[in-house]
């Protein structure tokens, strides 16, 4: 004899995400549910080919014991915590594998993920690591993107001159030739006006800079300085970071050529020189209808099998990774040990 299931024990796909979605507060994609259950994790009623009924069933009993296991832990992943300290994923996952960042592993929305408590997370941010690493993100602009770092400034009644030595908590500060600083509204208050208008420029999309090192000078007029100008005037905010130190400041420039005409090539040929005796990291070239800037990165293209990359997926997927930075990672690894 047919023994029939009553309806209402048995959940079909929709219907499980609906559940989970009460349980866990937010509903899992279907894909979700495909990965836990190609992974033996959540058990279909019927082992048949499914795909002729149009959904996957499942015992009721089976889905409320799966929701309570993959439950979601307390505390906040690693993309919320990145957040909330203003740190990026891969930072967090030094930190945790040095120690200096408690966190846990959990299988969820089918992936292992690291959940970090609100102890630890408490923990953390009292820590001297969230400080330093705040103060690596000044920003070398303002938000209203009027004042930028080390920019010139002139008065026009004065005839004075100045440029912007620091910007910190958003609030720039101008040194004058003359040694006087002037900090925030004080600035144009004083008479003080940009000497140039910083434009925009379209955004190179490659990931690499080349780096440059300026030691910080104490007279504002040296020449050296003017390299600022000409990244700001020809390069723009969009294609460079700055990061200012105690006694140095690191310039990264992405890769691009600068097209130029022989009368600018020959009125900024000392700024040329002296940039080109601050890289440290890349290359640059002065040619004859411009300025060539280049990284000693290069790109790789391969083709592998869709399971391997499937796998590839899932391993980068565990340690919170992209696929092209987990396999930067590994060969890098790999190189440097042997």
């Amino acid at each position: 004899m047919i023994e029939y299931q009553k309806s209402e024990q048995v959940l079909t796909t929709k219907e499980v995400i609906e559940y989970l979605g009460k349980e866990w507060g937010e509903q899992p994609s279907t894909s979700t549910i495909y990965y836990y259950v190609r992974n033996g994790k959540l058990k279909q009623k019927y082992e048949d080919n499914w795909r002729i009924e149009g959904t996957m069933q499942f015992d009721k009993s089976v889905v409320e014991a799966f929701a309570s296991e993959y439950k979601r832990p307390e505390g906040y992943t690693l993309s919320e915590v990145s957040k909330i300290v203003g740190l990026h994923v891969t930072t967090l996952q030094k930190y945790i594998k040095d120690g200096s960042l408690a966190a846990s592993k959990f299988d969820f929305k089918g992936k292992s993920t690291y959940f970090v408590s609100n102890e630890s997370l408490a923990s953390f941010q009292e820590s001297d690591y969230i400080n330093k690493s705040k103060s690596k993100r000044k920003s070398f602009f303002t938000k209203n993107k009027e004042f930028y770092l080390y920019q010139s400034f002139r008065n026009e009644l004065t005839n004075d001159y100045g440029r912007i030595i620091r910007i910190e908590n958003n609030i720039p500060t101008l040194m004058t030739a003359h040694g006087k600083e002037l900090v925030g509204a004080a600035i144009m208050a004083s008479g003080y006006e940009p000497i140039y208008k910083v434009g925009t420029f379209k955004r190179v999309t490659k990931k690499h800079y080349a780096t440059f090192e300026f030691i910080i000078l104490n007279d504002i007029k040296s020449k050296d300085y003017r390299i600022f100008d000409f990244i700001y005037n020809f390069i723009g905010v969009e294609n460079i970071d700055i990061e200012q130190g105690k006694n140095k400041v690191h310039i990264k420039i992405k890769p691009l050529f600068i097209q130029l005409d022989k009368e600018f090539i020959d009125n900024y040929n000392e700024t040329f020189n002296i940039l080109e005796t601050l890289l440290i990291v890349g290359s640059i070239q002065l040619r004859h209808n411009g300025l060539y800037i280049g990284t000693d990165f290069e790109s790789i293209t391969i083709n592998i099998p869709k399971n391997v990359k499937e796998q590839l997926r899932e391993l980068a997927n565990e340690s919170e990774l992209s696929i092209v930075d987990y396999i930067k990672e590994k060969i890098l690894n790999h190189i440097n040990t042997r």
